[in-house]
Parts: C-alpha cells; structure tokens; sequence
C-alpha cells in the first residue's frame, strides 16, 4: 500500500478509507479498504508482503550458484520519421530476450515490433535463476 486516506462511515455504517495501491506491475489503484480487504482473501492471487525482505527473486546481487537466463530491457527509438517521432517520448519498448540485449536490438529498423524504427537501450536488467 503507498497510501492510506482518512476514516470514514460508509453508507452501511462500517469504518472504510480510501487507499492507493501499487501493484507488482507497476499499476496504482483508488480502492476503499473493505473491498480490497474483502478481494485479498477472497482469491487464491492475493498476496500482501509485510516482509521488505521478498527472498530470492529480488536479492539486490546475483549469488555464485544464480545463472544468467536472460535480460528484460527498454529501449527508445531517436527515429525522426513522422509517423514515430511524435509519439516518441511517450513510447518505451520494454521486452525480455533470451540473448544479448545489443543484439536483438540491432536490426531494429527491419522489425516490426521495434515500429521499423532505430531503437537505443535505456537499461537492461540480468535474469538471475539458482
């Protein structure tokens, strides 16, 4: 949870506030607390970690036994073409590759999913698996 609103009285006389969420995935919700209290027990998805310590999946550093299985990278394109440009910086390629992050963005002008558009890595971030 990023924030807590102040308590009130709903309409069936219960105590509620208004919360705002962030989401694994970035994602910010408005949500009252009894509706997300009652959609955190309710679905076998719901997690809450009280723990700022979330194991091994986000250790800050890569342990000897961890293998390199991929990178996640964004990437921006400089293109000045007309159709991209004016979008540009609003736009953030972001994807996961098995390989090397230079080279799967290397032909960029010849892919699609790149908009047929040069692209630049912004960062990249190393897939670590024990």
């Amino acid at each position: 949870m990023a924030e807590a609103g102040e308590p009130f009285q709903d309409r069936l006389g219960n105590r509620n506030r208004r919360l705002r969420v962030t989401f694994d995935n970035g994602a910010e919700g408005d949500l009252l607390l009894r509706s997300f209290a009652s959609l955190l027990y309710t679905g076998e998805q719901g997690r809450r970690i009280t723990d700022p310590v979330a194991g091994p999946l986000f250790r800050p550093e890569p342990q000897d036994a961890d293998r390199q299985t991929g990178h996640i990278a964004a990437a921006r394109t400089p293109s000045t073409a007309v159709h991209v440009a004016e979008h540009a910086p609003r736009m953030l390629k972001i994807r996961v590759t098995p390989g090397d992050v230079e080279r799967r963005i290397a032909d960029a002008v010849n892919d699609p999913t790149f908009l047929l558009a040069p692209a630049r890595i912004v960062t990249s971030f190393a897939l670590d698996r024990p």
